[in-house]
């Protein structure tokens, strides 16, 4: 994926802020470049023999072409001269790959329509003459918005909002990205004058457009190596990979410019860091208890049970928000079985719960907000399934397990460790989901 960089002045209508957005821009998206996710391609004097040039030799590769300077509703100016709009959307249409035409200079909403025509998916354009100071301050905002794995659409959103944060009113106008020289508009400027143009078709390829910060790679044995203690619980990244494409990327650390591996020793902080924060707290207790003994056991069964939890919230909460909107009541028994009291709250089955909420879902064609879900519920039920066999381990030993001594704790904690590790990989798609707890409740009455 290229990125193309492409700003241009003039020497008798100066924009004194252009270099320093053509930089920072450049350094917000450094960090991609650096580990090969994209390619920068920048031109700070932009002429019309470099434009074709980069267009050519980058053919099919450029997904976001951005041109800072100034510019009207059909020309773009650059360092040799003026670039037309029809032209230069005839040039851009042939980038197959292409995904935004961003154009930072004042009033370009005019060429939205040739660039469309053209066969462009969308367009970042201003509606009037803008300010330099703001027009940099938009581009870098939204540029580092992407970076940090937002899509194009929240990214214009945060660029718009961050520019709103910065500038309560419009300031002086002294510098503004119209042709031929700087001007203070003779119609009245709009604060934010910039618009994201989205042929209909392609809004949802559009808005969903993100850069890439992972490289299609899973984890194999050899990253693995030499990982013991907690070893089947590691083993869950590889499942993880499958959900969140970055996790190879946490596990690997850039130093003098080349790629490596990260000590093993810090692989189980990546599973408990993408798990939910109450399981994750589980698993670093995990890590400090790494003798198998009577302590480690326990905290085994104590992960198994709070993952269970956390499920069965997700999908209780669900089945409440679906069944507020139709307002209908549940089974008298369903409630009498799915009620945690302090008398049952020690052997209360989570698992069996899931199973039954999910059930009831679908009988009452209720959406699952997590659909994987289900998915989850089939391997728990698939009686000789490995999710189902670790499932009446736990079960059993989870109400058997403090009488258990001597040198049978050593195998228990064994195969106690890879029955958590079968359900954590069904859990595994959770790191599709962003989950946010409510840390401390004070109650007044």
């Amino acid at each position: 994926m290229v990125i193309l960089l492409s700003f241009a002045n003039n020497k008798t209508s100066h924009l004194p802020l252009l270099k320093e957005e053509s930089s920072e821009i450049r350094q917000a998206l450094m960090p991609l470049e650096k580990r090969d996710f994209i390619k920068i391609r920048y031109e700070e004097s932009l002429e019309q023999k470099e434009l074709l040039a980069f267009l050519l030799n980058n053919m099919d590769d450029i997904s976001i072409f951005h041109y800072g300077g100034h510019a009207d509703s059909d020309e773009l100016l650059l360092e040799d001269g003026m670039a037309q709009d029809k032209g230069l959307a005839g040039l851009l249409a042939q980038q197959k790959n292409l995904k935004l035409v961003f154009l930072n200079g004042c009033s370009t909403r005019g060429q939205v329509d040739t660039l469309f025509a053209a066969g462009v998916k969308a367009v970042i354009a201003t509606s009037v003459p803008i300010q330099d100071a703001m027009a940099k301050d938009f581009a870098i905002a939204f540029y580092q918005a992407l970076v940090y794995k937002n899509s194009l659409k929240r990214a214009f959103e945060f660029a718009k909002s961050a520019v709103e944060t910065r500038y309560r009113d419009a300031p002086e106008i002294e510098f503004h990205r119209g042709i031929g020289h700087a001007v203070t508009p003779s119609v009245k400027e709009e604060k934010l004058p910039w618009g994201l143009y989205v042929k209909e078709e392609f809004e949802s390829e559009i808005f969903n457009f993100k850069l890439p910060y992972y490289k299609e790679v899973s984890v194999n044995d050899d990253i693995l190596v030499n990982v013991s203690t907690n070893r089947y619980i590691v083993e869950v990244l590889r499942e993880m990979c499958n959900y969140k494409k970055d996790i190879y990327t946490q596990m690997t650390v850039v130093r003098d410019g080349e790629e490596v591996k990260r000590d093993s020793s810090y692989f189980l902080k990546i599973v408990m860091d993408n798990f939910p924060l109450v399981m994750g707290k589980q698993i670093a207790l995990l890590k400090q208890l790494q003798i198998p003994d009577a302590q480690r056991l326990e905290q085994i069964i104590s992960t198994y049970i709070i993952t269970g939890q956390t499920l069965y919230y997700i999908l209780l909460s669900n089945f409440w928000e679906e069944k507020s909107k139709v307002r209908q009541d549940p089974p008298p028994d369903f409630l009498k079985r799915n009620t945690i009291t302090l008398e049952n709250s020690a052997n209360f089955d989570y698992y069996k719960a899931i199973w039954e909420i999910l059930e009831l879902m679908k009988k009452s064609n209720f959406p699952l907000f997590a659909p994987e879900l289900e998915t989850f519920c089939q391997n728990l039920s698939a009686e000789g399934s490995d999710t189902n066999e670790a499932y009446k381990m736990l079960e059993i030993l989870r109400g058997s397990y403090t009488g258990i001594t001597g040198a049978d704790v050593v195998a228990t904690c064994k195969n106690a460790e890879m029955a958590l590790a079968s359900i954590l990989w069904d859990a595994a798609f959770l790191v599709n989901y962003e989950i946010f707890s409510v840390r401390d409740i004070e109650i007044n009455f």
